[in-house]
Order: C-alpha cells, then sequence, then structure tokens
C-alpha cells in the first residue's frame, strides 16, 4: 500500500535526523567524508518540507528552515575545507534560503570560485544554478541562455531561461513566464533528466508530491509569489 503524503513527510523526517546521527557520530571523518551525510541530511529535510508544502499539510518553514541550518552549519564549518564541496547542492540551500528570508551570498560565493558559467553549447544544473543566483544577488543576466548540446534546449535549459526571462521581465508581462515555468516544472514527470536526479526537484513520480521551489525563490526576490497558487510561497513574508 502506498504511503500518504504525511507518511512521506514523515519518513523523510525521519532520514534527515537518521543522516544528521550519523553526522554527528562521524565527526571526525575527513570534510570530503562527510560532504555526503550532510548532503543527505539536508536534502531528507528539505523534501519533507516541499511534500508539507505541496499538500498544504502543514507549515513546510520548520522543515526548510532546518534544511537550510544544516547546509550553513556544514558549509560554514569543515565543508568549506572540503575539495568536494560541489557535490553538495549548494544551490538548493540558496533558494531555500531565498525562501526562508536568511542570507546565502556566502554559500552563493562557494559556488561562484568553483564552477564555471554555461557556454553557449554546454550547460550544466550547476552552472545555471550559479548564473540564476548571481542575477538574484544584482549581476546582469547574459542576453542569451545556452542552447544545449546540438542547439536542442533541454527541459533543464529551458527551466532557467525561464527563470531568468521572470527575473528581468516587467510586472505585466510575469503571469504568462509563470504559467510556462508551471508547464516546465509537469513536462519533469516525464523527463530523464529529472527522473534520473534528485528528489528535490521533481522527477518523475515526485512530480506530484514537491514544489518548483527554485521558481518560488525567484518569486519570492521579485516581490510576485501570489502569481502561482501551486508554487508561489506561502510563508508570511512572500
Amino acid at each position: 500500500m502506498a504511503m500518504t503524503p504525511r507518511q512521506m513527510a514523515e519518513f523523510f523526517v525521519e532520514q534527515g535526523e537518521l543522516f544528521h546521527q550519523g553526522m554527528v557520530e562521524t565527526a571526525d571523518l575527513s570534510p570530503e567524508e562527510l560532504v555526503f551525510s550532510a548532503a543527505e541530511t539536508f536534502k531528507a529535510k528539505a523534501v519533507a518540507g516541499l511534500i508539507l508544502w505541496r499538500h498544504g499539510l502543514s507549515d513546510p518553514r520548520d522543515q526548510l528552515g532546518e534544511a537550510v541550518a544544516t547546509a550553513r552549519q556544514f558549509l560554514e564549518g569543515k565543508g568549506s575545507q572540503a575539495r568536494n564541496v560541489t557535490e553538495f547542492p549548494i544551490a538548493s540551500a540558496c533558494y531555500l534560503a531565498e525562501l526562508c528570508s536568511q542570507p546565502w551570498a556566502a554559500m552563493r560565493d562557494l559556488i561562484g570560485g568553483a564552477i564555471p558559467r554555461p557556454t553557449r553549447l554546454v550547460a550544466t544544473e550547476q552552472s545555471l544554478d550559479g548564473t540564476l543566483l548571481d542575477a538574484m544577488g544584482g549581476a546582469s543576466l547574459p542576453h542569451s541562455w545556452p542552447d544545449g548540446v546540438a542547439n536542442k534546449p533541454s527541459l533543464l535549459v529551458l527551466s532557467y531561461r525561464c527563470y531568468g526571462t521572470l527575473i528581468r521581465a516587467r510586472p505585466e508581462q510575469r503571469q504568462p513566464l509563470v504559467r510556462e515555468a508551471e508547464t516546465l516544472f509537469r513536462k519533469r514527470r516525464r523527463d530523464g533528466y529529472y527522473s534520473g536526479g534528485s528528489q528535490l526537484h521533481g522527477g518523475g513520480p515526485d512530480n506530484d508530491h514537491v514544489v518548483d521551489f527554485v521558481l518560488a525563490a525567484v518569486l519570492k526576490h521579485i516581490g510576485a509569489s501570489a502569481l502561482s497558487i501551486e508554487h508561489g510561497w506561502r510563508g508570511s513574508e512572500a
């Protein structure tokens, strides 16, 4: 019998506690060895919060805030010394920090020095996140986003193009872009890249249980959370 949304949220809360306990018990490990435990702790807490949010079960801020606290504690501690720190979902932590009205520039700066920005033909999720977070921090967005391999934009690139356009858009231009972003998010259910990735991003069956928190962070950043019923931030600071 499939789990209910509440049971799913409770499962991830428990997973987050288990991984956190593992971090505590293995504190003598190297920074590189701790990246996995810290990342899994963060993701479990974040997914629990996103499920609570998507299904309207309770205020997601406690779980999302705990996820951000986990990221900050790790990245400002041993994580800053880890050669493989980019294996931690730093960008996701930044977007959730934006939603929780917490500063995230220091975490973003960890991306800046380690991850190249996208080129015309090649874009990775990390490089696109770096560019989008730069824009949310006040930098100018590139006039054109990468096309992807063989000039065939992937769902990933199309999504980030939409986020970037939304940041630059005038208020009267935003609603159609939000509808486009929502449509692109629903397509993740059948997209190979997202289906094989983190549950945080709503690939495969997880599409029905989480929200597009990157879209939510962009909307909050520009003061337009009300434009999306499903993905607009429900916190009091929206």
